[in-house]
């Protein structure tokens, strides 16, 4: 038997898989739920011999380092299981992952993966290689220098572009725990700026990282963007001219993710790409 994690701010999604190709879905809710205990717990009760996480958080070589929107201590989880269990484990962040899937399934070797949810990440595949950074941090994309706000992010700072462009943020500055509805947001003339912010912080974001990376592709998904990514990646396609170098950029470049578990997924083809 062997599962597979997408941990995110707000929800936790894991599949279990046995060796008859058989599969069970479940989701948890981030929130309140002791990652560790779960894993040691299914480990033991469905006798699991592998596991591969797509984690919403900066990790590194097994260890969870930290992460903005999940309460989870600093700890080498790959360390932390394996040596308790007879259950191999490997875990990266889940915009890593997310790439990993998308590249897969789009069949490009040069994208640029940005999800907008419960925070704003991205990951960039070139050349058919992931590009990690010295610490498997490359493209903190959220954590861009955006506008100074009152408002303070995950990570600490009070400018980072995840404050206008992800649901954490978003619900920060309205100042409401609800799920965030951007279509709504467009509707309501209180709101209206928010929605517009949302938009320009997103295009910004984009327009900066094919600047920097020279995509071929870019994969937009995430729990905010989806529900209204018809009418998102039309706004952004005409907002990122104004913030991507203009011969990298054509407006075709830019696409919504065309599946549902790209995390998952991502986690699966950890043991093949490490």
């Amino acid at each position: 038997m062997e599962a597979y994690f997408d941990i995110g701010g707000t929800n936790i999604r894991y599949i279990l898989c046995d060796s008859g190709g058989n599969k069970e879905q479940f989701l948890l809710k981030s929130e309140g739920c002791d990652i560790v205990v779960l894993l040691k717990d299914l480990i033991k009760k469905k006798s699991l011999k592998r596991v591969g996480i797509s984690f919403a958080g900066q990790v590194e070589e097994g260890v969870i380092k930290s992460s903005p929107n999940i309460d989870i201590e600093s700890i080498n989880l790959k360390k932390e299981i394996e040596d308790s269990s007879e259950c191999l484990l490997e875990i990266d962040n889940d915009l890593n992952c997310a790439a990993l899937a998308e590249a897969e399934f789009f069949g490009c070797d040069n994208i640029l993966v940005i999800y907008s949810g419960t925070g704003l990440g991205g990951a960039c595949i070139s050349g058919g290689k992931l590009l990690r950074g010295s610490q498997n941090q490359a493209l903190e994309i959220g954590h861009l220098p955006f506008r100074d706000t009152e408002y303070r992010c995950g990570c600490g700072r009070k400018n980072c572009v995840e404050l206008f462009a992800s649901g954490s943020g978003m619900r920060k500055r309205v100042g409401v725990e609800s799920k965030i509805d951007l279509l709504l947001f467009k509707e309501s003339r209180e709101l209206n700026r928010i929605y517009s912010d949302y938009v320009e912080a997103l295009s910004f974001a984009i327009g900066s990282a094919i600047s920097l990376l020279n995509p071929s592709l870019v994969v937009l998904g995430g729990g905010v963007f989806m529900p209204n990514r018809d009418i998102l990646c039309q706004k952004v396609r005409e907002r990122v001219v104004e913030y991507a170098f203009p011969s990298s950029y054509k407006k075709e470049m830019i696409v919504s993710s065309e599946i549902d578990d790209a995390g998952i997924r991502g986690a699966m083809m950890l043991f093949k790409n490490r």
